[in-house]
């Protein structure tokens, strides 16, 4: 995780902590689990339950019409401090010059009692430097991207959540099931709980990992190189259709076999 994510989102953390949430957030990155975690936080700090049609308005894409939007962020909050504003894929840098115009003004002109959170979901976050509504972005705003965790933080929060549903594990087999699922938090929650109901005993093995958990690409080339390393061809050739009928495009497949390859390669070396 880069130490500027790293800044932003302890930023993101210590506003809401401290009730001191900014007018403007953006939010991108590969980790939707913390994405959406987030975005609730500020929903549960800003949003008073029961109030959310006059208070939480939600748009999507860049359909948005301008008047609904200006009306949204300039109208004041009924019956509470404050409201919250979300817009979900809508490529900032990519509007026509007239739609950043008007963005560019409801940027530079918050109403304090509004948080406007722009969310960079399905769509890739690209910057362009050179326009102005990036350096106002810069100024009046947070950008948060969620990184991918390590196992620093996610190896605490797995025993975290087998804690919460009755099971223990070690670091060992911790480590182990991030390097058989990913690091990607939404997949983990579901693989505890298939293991978390699979296991017999409080403990859990990596027995029980293998035998449940589906392996993400990586995991699954790893035994392929091993494989080959050993000359057993066929048993690398049933993983490899494996991974074809799981839909890996070849390309993918090939490019991720040849990395491990290289590592291999340069371990020797």
């Amino acid at each position: 995780m880069s130490e500027k994510s790293k800044n932003s989102l302890k930023k993101l953390k210590e506003d809401i902590e401290n009730n001191n949430i900014g007018r403007l957030y953006l939010f991108h990155g590969e980790e939707k689990y913390l994405l959406e975690y987030y975005l609730k936080m500020l929903e549960k700090k800003l949003v008073q339950p029961g109030m959310e049609e006059f208070n939480f308005y939600r748009f999507e894409g860049e359909s948005v019409r301008p008047e609904e939007l200006i009306d949204a962020v300039e109208g004041f909050p009924m019956f509470a401090e404050h409201k919250l504003v979300i817009v979900r894929d809508i490529d900032l840098y990519k509007l026509s010059v007239e739609m950043r115009t008007i963005i560019e003004d409801i940027f530079s002109d918050i109403p304090e009692y509004c948080c406007i959170v722009v969310l960079y979901d399905t769509i890739e976050y690209k910057v362009d430097a050179r326009l102005k509504l990036y350096k106002l972005i810069s100024e009046v705003g947070t950008v948060v991207e969620f990184e991918e965790q390590g196992e620093r933080e996610l190896i605490p929060w797995l025993k975290r959540r087998f804690r919460a549903l009755g099971k223990t594990i070690d670091r060992a087999e911790a480590e182990y099931m991030l390097f058989v699922c990913g690091h990607q938090m939404t997949a983990l929650i579901s693989e505890t709980e298939k293991i978390a109901a699979f296991s017999d005993g409080e403990k859990i093995r990596k027995s029980m990992i293998d035998a449940v958990c589906e392996p993400v690409l990586d995991a699954v080339i790893y035994d392929v190189a091993d494989d080959v390393a050993v000359q057993k061809y066929g048993e690398a050739i049933k993983k490899m259709r494996e991974l074809i009928a799981m839909k890996y495009e070849p390309i993918v497949i090939l490019n991720s076999l040849g990395r491990q390859l290289r590592q291999m390669y340069y371990a020797k070396a």
